[in-house]
């Protein structure tokens, strides 16, 4: 087939609604190689103004390519920026833009990652009761989507409002409920990992141990 015949068979396939193979993803996200050199790139300016430029083209390369987690992965730099801001205006507003698009595009993971980013700054401001509030909406939300990640965070954020409400028992209840999320939903080598956490996560001063553990999740 010569080169004009086969641009042409390609033209009629793409208006048909093929489309070309999928890009390269050889990075944590999964993502269009092209995007997550884009991505990387706003990350390191996600403190800064100019990350929210960066995360800007990012989002429009990804509507472009349609990639649905580039999006969402766009849409987290202005949530860590204005967090860092300490705008909590602007944060919120972002929050539930990238909720939004997160459950539009499903990839639920961003959904509670901004629940969570929200929440933690209400706590960090003081705000503690509209920060219980928000979290008991989240549980409500990540049991209806049975999704793991989502019910780890909102256990592990309420765990923390109770902490710093004072509550040290009723914290120390939800570390609790923590373990036994992670012992239903971790199988092999990660449980291991969890299990010589045990002894720490009913102590709540040691928490944040066993919350590093689960970040990776995130990148699914």
């Amino acid at each position: 087939m010569s080169i004009i015949k086969y641009i042409m068979v390609l033209l009629c396939l793409l208006l048909a609604g093929f489309s070309l193979p999928a890009r390269a993803q050889n990075n944590p996200y999964k993502i269009d190689d092209s995007l997550y050199i884009i991505y990387q790139r706003a990350t390191r300016w996600n403190t800064l103004p100019q990350g929210l430029l960066i995360a800007d083209t990012l989002y429009a390369e990804a509507t472009k390519k349609k990639d649905k987690k580039a999006q969402c992965l766009a849409l987290t730099i202005p949530v860590h920026y204005y967090a860092a801001a300490n705008n909590y205006d602007m944060l919120e507003q972002s929050a539930e833009r990238l909720r939004l698009e997160a459950r539009k595009n499903d990839y639920l993971q961003y959904y509670y990652f901004a629940c969570t980013i929200e929440i933690n700054k209400l706590l960090n401001n003081g705000r503690t009761l509209r920060a219980l509030q928000k979290a008991e909406d989240m549980k409500k939300q990540a049991f209806e989507d049975k999704h793991d990640y989502g019910i780890f965070s909102c256990i592990r954020t309420l765990g923390n409002i109770y902490r710093v409400r004072g509550n040290e028992a009723l914290a120390a209840e939800y570390y609790r409920k923590l373990w036994c999320i992670c012992k239903s939903i971790f199988r092999s080598r990660t449980l291991q990992h969890f299990t010589r956490l045990s002894s720490d996560i009913i102590v709540v001063k040691r928490r944040k141990d066993m919350i590093r553990h689960w970040n990776w999740r995130r990148k699914v």
